[in-house]
């Protein structure tokens, strides 16, 4: 759980500010309920998992939104795709994979 907001507020500010409507978004959160993921998607998520999630799956997940037919919506805004993903680090007893990178090249 995020300490400050919870997810679906800042997917509806993300959605809202036009620098970043377009922005691919996958939601990766504990809420893994129907009513949560259908919330989550009808809000304006691309994708939604939730944890815990396995690795291969995600990497899977990212590949097919960057796909040139999903992606189409986020390049027409002028954001243009990166060449890795990393979370940042959680905070003080959380777990995660801190500090670890997925090469998104070439995909």
């Amino acid at each position: 759980m995020l300490p400050e907001e919870d997810g679906f507020s800042i997917l509806e500010k993300l959605r809202a500010a036009p620098a970043t409507k377009r922005l691919p978004i996958i939601m990766l959160t504990a809420k893994g309920s129907e009513y949560d993921i259908v919330r989550g998607l009808d809000i304006g998520a691309d994708d939604y998992i939730a944890k815990p999630f396995r690795m291969m799956e995600l990497l899977s997940r990212i590949r097919a939104l960057l796909t040139p037919q999903r992606s189409q919506r986020w390049q027409d805004g002028g954001i243009s795709r990166r060449q890795s993903v990393c979370q940042p680090d959680p905070p003080r007893g959380a777990g995660g994979w801190k500090g670890r990178c997925a090469d998104l090249k070439g995909i």
